[in-house]
């Protein structure tokens, strides 16, 4: 009986013994995967940042004008005061369209140069329309002010529109021309009051918005900006 006693103490001890080793290769296990996020989440922040130090050449060359066969996919959404902005309306003017959220530190790195660059060539036709990615607005508005930027957001609460135009990283700012065709996207933090992006702006200021024509103009196009007018009622004769 005492034999009996022993081995039956040796068995609950060696089940003991593989109850924590499988409890520990379940540790070890964890800690590995969580090692494994952490380190791509370093690398992530360090790709991040590389790019956002990219000089003037990050910018995407300008393609010709007549390669250009993409139209910008229209939407109409409300700015941060209610009223309906629609993409087709500057239609002839160049069109700056930003993708960020508050909480992203490339996005609150270039949006100052993106207020320079939009205050340059305002008059001249260049819009910028910034499109936050964040569920709740009352960031977006502190933001806008902390910031001192005068260019319009626009509220995409349900992200219709960035997953429309296919949004996996922030910033995302692409470019449209005059005649409403997709320029270029590009990906990260850039430097919009740069030598680069102001050249990039002025080529695309200078190009004509006419669909049928592929050649610069001489002139710089009038920016138009007249609210809708109200209809007028005929008379009853």
């Amino acid at each position: 009986m005492e034999q009996e006693s022993r081995e039956e103490q040796i068995e609950e001890k060696g089940r003991g013994f593989a109850a924590d080793n499988a409890s520990s290769g379940i540790s070890r296990r964890s800690w590995m995967f969580m090692l494994i996020i952490f380190a791509a989440m370093i690398g992530l922040s360090f790709l991040t940042q590389w790019r956002s130090a990219l000089p003037d050449a990050s910018f995407h060359p300008l393609k010709p004008i007549g390669q250009r066969q993409t139209l910008a996919p229209d939407f109409t959404l409300p700015n941060l005061t209610g009223r309906l902005v629609r993409l087709a309306d500057f239609r002839g003017q160049v069109v700056l369209l930003n993708f960020w959220a508050t909480w992203c530190p490339p996005c609150r790195k270039e949006m100052p140069s993106m207020e320079r660059l939009y205050q340059k060539f305002r008059d001249q036709g260049l819009v910028t329309l910034a499109v936050p990615t964040d569920r709740a607005r009352e960031p977006v508005l502190e933001f806008m002010e902390r910031y001192r930027l005068s260019f319009p957001a626009l509220w995409d609460g349900e992200g219709s529109v960035a997953e429309q135009y296919q949004i996996l990283g922030l910033p995302t700012s692409y470019l449209i021309d005059r005649r409403g065709f997709l320029v270029s996207a590009e990906v990260g933090a850039r430097d919009w009051a740069s030598t680069g992006a102001k050249d990039l702006i002025s080529t695309l200021l200078a190009e004509s918005p006419s669909l049928e024509s592929g050649k610069p103009s001489r002139k710089p196009q009038p920016v138009i900006q007249i609210p809708p007018q109200p209809r007028k009622k005929k008379s009853g004769r």
